[in-house]
């Protein structure tokens, strides 16, 4: 009887030490694809860009990359890149922290991704030409620190906005921002935030 469960707890081990290893070897990152201008990586039949590899300036980001659809910009997919305008698509889902860090020319972002989940810091930090960002008429939500310490100075939010996250647009240079009448602040220091911009912008117009 000894022997027996000395035998199930030997097999009960090596069933849970192959489900750990398959565990961690499917958090294990495949290696990038290359295709054309970009390199990206598949999660669940998605892409994400993981470096612009181009030298165009005028960069529209692809929907898909041979044939999957591109869900994500990962960090630092366009470090120190030389790109002057870039078009964000509809179906991006996901942009990291600091993905476009330091792109000194950008001077332009067409931002027409629907639903795109915030971030922990901010996805264009250091971006200090950064003057102009146009929103989609489909964007639904303004992620947390989407915007944050942009240089640019006047946003107009669609009336397709239903949703601005925390610090959306913490320590930018804002002096005008139009909100839709019916747009949910998130967080209350999102609210604060804006409505100092709101002010600051009545004081700097009188």
């Amino acid at each position: 009887m000894k022997k027996s469960k000395e035998y199930v707890g030997i097999v009960l081990t090596f069933i849970v030490t192959l489900m750990l290893v398959g565990m961690i070897s499917g958090t294990v990152k495949a290696e990038n694809i290359r295709s054309g201008e970009y390199e990206y990586s598949l999660s669940s039949g998605d892409a994400t860009i993981e470096k612009y590899l181009g030298s165009a300036t005028d960069v529209i980001i692809p929907s898909t990359l041979d044939g999957y659809e591109v869900k994500g910009i990962d960090y630092d997919a366009f470090l120190n890149s030389k790109i002057s305008k870039v078009t964000i698509p509809e179906g991006i889902t996901r942009i990291s922290f600091e993905a476009f860090k330091n792109c000194e020319s950008l001077s332009t972002v067409n931002f027409n991704a629907v639903n795109c989940e915030g971030t922990v810091s901010p996805v264009f930090a250091g971006c200090k030409n950064l003057k102009t960002i146009n929103i989609g008429s489909k964007v639904t939500l303004i992620g947390s620190y989407m915007f944050a310490n942009v240089p640019a100075e006047n946003i107009v939010l669609p009336t397709s906005v239903k949703e601005i996250d925390y610090d959306a647009f913490a320590n930018s240079e804002l002096k005008s921002i139009t909100i839709p009448e019916n747009v949910q602040l998130k967080f209350l220091k999102a609210v604060k935030i804006l409505r100092t911009y709101i002010m600051e912008a009545q004081s700097r117009a009188g």
